[in-house]
């Protein structure tokens, strides 16, 4: 599919950038999330606007458990060494 538009277009969801047009403004997309992105966002293409878009939901990866750390225990103090 192809879009129109002018520089970098910025994907929030995955902090990085999506995709980015030629020097005559023009984009040929064939990847589905982007080309559903794009008409969701309003970026002129050369299909109809009658297109339904829904977004797919990314998969978050899971949390890492935090470790617990313990707590430290008395500093060790120096003992006065008798001679």
């Amino acid at each position: 599919m192809k879009f129109y538009g002018k520089g970098l277009v910025w994907d929030p969801e995955r902090q990085k950038m999506l995709c980015e047009f030629d020097k005559n403004g023009e984009l040929i997309v064939e990847d589905d999330r982007t080309i559903k992105l794009l008409l969701s966002w309003g970026y002129r293409s050369d299909t109809p606007r009658e297109v339904k878009v829904e977004i797919p939901a990314i998969e978050k990866e899971p949390e890492k458990e935090v470790k617990k750390v313990p707590t430290p225990r008395k500093p060790r103090t120096k003992k006065a060494v008798s001679k």
